[in-house]
């Protein structure tokens, strides 16, 4: 679906393992000729026909992919996502009450992610198991206490 985005030529998703052990998805994206790769627009392409849990924690633009004897994608030799490729062009929003401080500050613990704002996903930041999703949910019900807000948006805003 990835190599269906008007700028991408080549595409790659695989499942890889975090210091935890966790699984997430990462995306190797070749971008065609003159194209700007853009991870953003390509998140928003995949959101429409995939829901969030399946639209890649990483992505990473490459100029050409690694290739085995074959002439097939050497999966192996692909680089390591680093923490850069989980949130790449987003605008910043700074958190505007106590709630959202919070909310905040508990990512930042689970993901590991330096700067992080009211208007970033936890999908698109590197937020991969089920068990991290439960933890956020958990504590922003408990912040929040019942409000139709919870569970509406993987944002951290309220």
């Amino acid at each position: 679906m990835q190599e269906q985005h008007p700028a991408v030529k080549q595409a790659v998703a695989i499942a890889r393992d975090d210091q935890s052990g966790s699984k997430y998805l990462a995306a190797y994206v070749v971008p065609k000729a003159g194209g700007i790769f853009s991870a953003s627009e390509l998140r928003e392409h995949l959101r429409k026909q995939l829901p969030d849990y399946m639209i890649p924690s990483a992505m990473i633009a490459l100029r050409e992919f690694p290739l085995t004897p074959n002439n097939k994608v050497d999966r192996k030799a692909l680089p390591a996502p680093q923490s850069g490729n989980y949130h790449l062009e987003r605008e910043y929003v700074s958190p505007r009450d106590k709630v959202e401080e919070k909310l905040v500050s508990l990512w930042k613990e689970i993901l590991g992610v330096k700067p992080i704002g009211i208007k970033d996903s936890f999908f698109d930041l590197g937020g991969k198991s089920a068990a991290g999703r439960a933890t956020v949910y958990q504590n922003h019900r408990g912040l929040r206490k019942g409000t139709a807000a919870d569970n509406a948006h993987p944002g951290a805003h309220h």
